[in-house]
């Protein structure tokens, strides 16, 4: 069994596993694949989220409002945190419309609050075009 000490007591370290998100209507949105450094999130530090499109995935093009959102929510609370990158049309990223069927890579880097949910979502305000779902 491996066992590990962290140095740092105020910080919490876990490990992520993702899992799809569902809509309020009970469908299945299609699944993201979301990786962090060692997949770890750790409260309170930066963290950088990496979100690969595989070929095939977007049924749809993404225009320059597509974006990855990142939302971390406590739902006991009622706290969230919300972050928001482009996907297109800005240095190092595809040009817009990225179409369907493109594999592409986007990344968010943020300081991880200390919320316990965290949903990526690539897409529109109203559109989810996939996602993913973790508790830490």
């Amino acid at each position: 069994m491996l066992s590990m000490v962290n140095s740092s007591p105020h910080q919490l370290v876990k490990n992520v596993e993702w899992s799809p998100c569902i809509t309020s209507g009970g469908d299945d949105i299609p699944m993201l694949n979301v990786n962090t450094i060692n997949n770890t999130i750790v409260e309170g530090q930066q963290t950088n989220f990496t979100v690969s499109v595989p070929f095939g995935f977007l049924q749809t093009y993404c225009t320059a409002s597509c974006s990855l959102y990142m939302q971390f929510v406590d739902y006991e609370s009622n706290r969230q945190k919300l972050f928001r990158t482009p996907v297109c049309g800005y240095a190092g990223l595809p040009s817009c419309p990225i179409e369907a069927g493109t594999s592409f890579t986007v990344s968010i880097s943020v300081v991880v609050p200390h919320l316990p949910h965290v949903i990526v979502v690539l897409g529109y305000l109203t559109d989810a075009l996939g996602c993913a779902y973790s508790w830490y």
